[in-house]
């Protein structure tokens, strides 16, 4: 018993240091439960230091009306799901991508948020300060400075506006590039985030735009040598997969070409890294683009499609063929938009960002770690001791 009591006080007294460490080897679901503990552990958990220390694998995320479900696909349980209803907001939502934790949604109404399902917090962003129609969106992180910042082009402008998260709280106005213009291809309506920058296909010409985060400037790249053919039937999609900048070339609906970058800024660098073929009976709703979501441990790549987003399909390297895939089988009928998430614990509060507000939490819908406490406090604080 001595023993016990004795290794609690150590693990009570450890530097904060030795603890992050301690913490940061811990799966993420095992981290949720870690931040009800006390209040000393969870103020740890949502700080700067071990944000930035702790590198969660990324997860499968969906949505379906308000609420939002991050999947890990390798337990192959729920993460937690958490309703994404954001104060007198009566819309569903449309989350338009993620960066670093965050989530940049949409509600039907047309209003923005940017939220932290992890710590059950969220912000309004103001409307864009213009009567032009929104035609792409992005949202990212700055290199240097590490700010999160949202883009959005206007149709038919000369114009583009950027808002920084916890920079003074209004979108500014910068001039967007003469040519090519910041008109994304048909269907594109979001900005790929990969190296603090913001890619999207120019509509007209065969060109890459990106928008540099951090100095705010616009540069070209120039895209893979695609096959020529009749417009009408190619769809293109960038994307960032892995850490490395792709680009899918959909031709005639049914034949997909995944070209990726090797270096990154390296125009001559595109390499071709996936041919296949979709079968009519394994696509029956495809309609273009396809969306490569990750790398499995396998090699194979998990993707969904346009407008059957419900649904998640694999390609084996080693069969060269796709397959539906029953990854997310017990959520047959209850999801839509799938997404990759990758889990952070850093509070919006504590990064300075004004006017923060917490999630509605509607049971059962309930994220793991706000359950009754007291049981589990008493298991995590054994398995740590353990640990010890």
């Amino acid at each position: 018993m001595d023993l016990v009591v004795t290794k609690r006080d150590l693990f009570t007294n450890l530097p904060e240091e030795l603890t992050i460490d301690i913490l940061g080897r811990l799966p993420s679901k095992s981290i949720m439960t870690c931040k009800s503990v006390c209040q000393s552990w969870l103020d740890l958990i949502e700080g700067g230091r071990f944000k930035t220390s702790y590198t969660p694998k990324s997860c499968l995320s969906f949505t379906s009306g308000h609420m939002y479900t991050v999947y890990d696909d390798e337990a192959k349980e729920p993460l937690f799901k958490i309703c994404l209803k954001f104060g007198t907001s009566v819309c569903f939502c449309d989350v338009i991508d993620s960066a670093n934790g965050l989530l940049f949604v949409r509600d039907f109404c047309n209003i923005l948020f940017v939220a932290n399902p992890m710590t059950s917090e969220y912000v309004q962003l103001p409307p864009p300060s213009t009567t032009s129609r929104p035609c792409l969106f992005g949202f990212g992180v700055s290199r240097i400075s590490h700010q999160y910042k949202i883009l959005c082009g206007q149709e038919d402008s000369e114009s583009c506006h950027v808002y920084t998260l916890g920079g003074g709280g209004s979108w500014g106005s910068i001039s967007a590039p003469s040519s090519p213009r910041i008109r994304p291809t048909p269907l594109c309506d979001s900005a790929a985030f990969l190296n603090g920058n913001l890619h999207w296909l120019f509509q007209g010409e065969h060109l890459i735009c990106c928008f540099d985060l951090e100095t705010e400037l616009f540069t070209i790249f120039s895209p893979p040598p695609l096959v020529p053919g009749c417009k009408k039937y190619h769809e293109y999609r960038l994307c960032a997969l892995e850490g490395q900048l792709c680009l899918c070339d959909c031709k005639g609906g049914c034949d997909v070409v995944i070209w990726k970058m090797n270096n990154y800024g390296d125009d001559n660098s595109w390499v071709q890294e996936y041919t296949f073929h979709l079968l009519p009976s394994i696509a029956p709703r495809f309609v273009g683009l396809v969306f490569p979501l990750k790398l499995l441990d396998n090699g194979d790549l998990l993707l969904t499609m346009d407008r059957d987003r419900d649904r998640l399909y694999i390609y084996s390297k080693n069969t060269e063929n796709v397959a539906v895939s029953n990854l997310l089988q017990q959520f047959e009928g209850s999801y839509s938009y799938i997404i990759t998430y990758t889990p952070s614990f850093l509070s919006l509060v504590a990064t300075g960002i004004q006017n923060v507000q917490s999630l509605q939490v509607n049971p059962p819908f309930v994220p793991y770690y706000l359950l009754p406490r007291l049981r589990r406090k008493v298991k995590v604080q054994r398995r740590l001791i353990d640990y010890i």
